[in-house]
């Protein structure tokens, strides 16, 4: 059944709780994709019992392991453990290989393929990768061939990472116009609009609004003569990169929720050099309560905290991991409405 919405998740808690806080009906209609996140040591058992803890139940889930890729002699066997332990907990998990991705990784999903009697593999598609004269089409004929599976089995994604402009626009018509063919099981783009952290340094205490061009650029797409049903993703509200993983002393709060047409985002100071420390968050909840386009506190449950740290300005702010957590959360439920719907606040 295809999905409307693919949101790219890391694998951290933080967006774990934001899908199991999902209305049952949302968590439905998405197919979240989950970057493996590396770490000092990776366990693939300790992945798997991750998703176990975490996940909704019978939530399907997409995994790439595409940062791991080159920076682990082992790769293959991670990809391989990883898949083997989702098979034996009865997780429902899709790779994901891509284009441009080390030898090591393309035998292990072509060996995982033969093992696990794979039948849905999906295949990202870097746009920063696609050079003029590339022929993309005869580029993913090959892989495909490779792996030995029909068409009807994959799940292309043309994945424009960081965009912050419509100039990426044609470039993108022109790869999917190559690769358009409706015997595949999806063909969607991924795109993330929302801003990095270095590029919000300079917002304090103030807000914002950036335009959501991950949007844009599928509104702009998804009618083309030679396009049916283009899936929708973005990577939500954080941006393409890693999450830093060091010690943060001087913790700065964002509010970060999401409209029809852009992204809105208040920064404050450091806690720690200002009076309302981590309550700065409490009071953005407060000034994002009296907006217009403030859904209400029975839209999501992120919306709901937002309601609820607004009400009571001293009482908890929560934390780093809270924050992004409401984000994600108000923004996936919005995301599946406005696709469902098409229709804005």
């Amino acid at each position: 059944m295809s999905k409307l919405y693919y949101p790219v998740l890391k694998n951290k808690r933080t967006s774990f709780i934001a899908l199991r806080d999902l209305k049952e009906d949302t968590k439905t209609k998405i197919l979240p994709i989950f970057e493996i996140i590396p770490e000092e040591e990776i366990n693939p058992k300790k992945i798997v019992s991750n998703l176990k803890l975490y996940l909704p139940k019978k939530m399907t889930i997409m995994l790439d392991f595409m940062y791991l890729d080159n920076e682990y002699n082992d790769i293959g066997d991670i990809i391989s453990e990883t898949m083997n332990y989702c098979v034996e907990e009865n997780i429902n998990a899709i790779p994901m290989t891509g284009i441009g991705r080390s030898e090591e990784y393309a035998n292990a999903i072509n060996s995982i393929i033969k093992n696990l009697n794979i039948d849905d593999l999906a295949i990202r598609i870097p746009l920063a990768l696609i050079a003029p004269d590339i022929n993309i089409s005869d580029v993913l004929n090959r892989m495909i061939a490779n792996m030995e599976l029909t068409t009807d089995k994959l799940r292309l994604f043309l994945d424009m990472e960081d965009i912050d402009s419509n100039v990426y626009f044609y470039a993108a018509e022109n790869v999917l116009s190559q690769i358009a063919d409706s015997r595949y099981k999806t063909i969607g783009v991924l795109a993330g609009a929302f801003p990095s952290s270095e590029k919000l340094k300079n917002l304090r205490g103030d807000s914002m609004e950036v335009e959501r061009f991950d949007y844009t650029i599928w509104n702009f797409l998804k009618n083309k003569p030679f396009l049916k049903n283009l899936a929708y993703g973005d990577y939500a509200t954080r941006d393409v990169d890693l999450p830093y993983n060091g010690f943060v002393r001087h913790i700065v709060p964002v509010l970060r929720y999401t409209k029809a047409d852009h992204y809105y985002i208040w920064r404050g100071f450091s806690s720690i050099n200002h009076e309302r420390g981590m309550h700065q968050f409490n009071d953005a909840c407060a000034i994002l309560c009296q907006e217009s386009f403030f859904r209400g506190k029975d839209f999501s449950v992120g919306d709901r905290m937002i309601f609820e740290k607004a009400s009571d300005l001293n009482s908890s702010a929560g934390n780093q991991a809270t924050w992004a957590q409401i984000g994600i959360n108000q923004h996936i439920e919005f995301v599946v409405y406005q696709l469902a719907n098409s229709t804005y606040f």
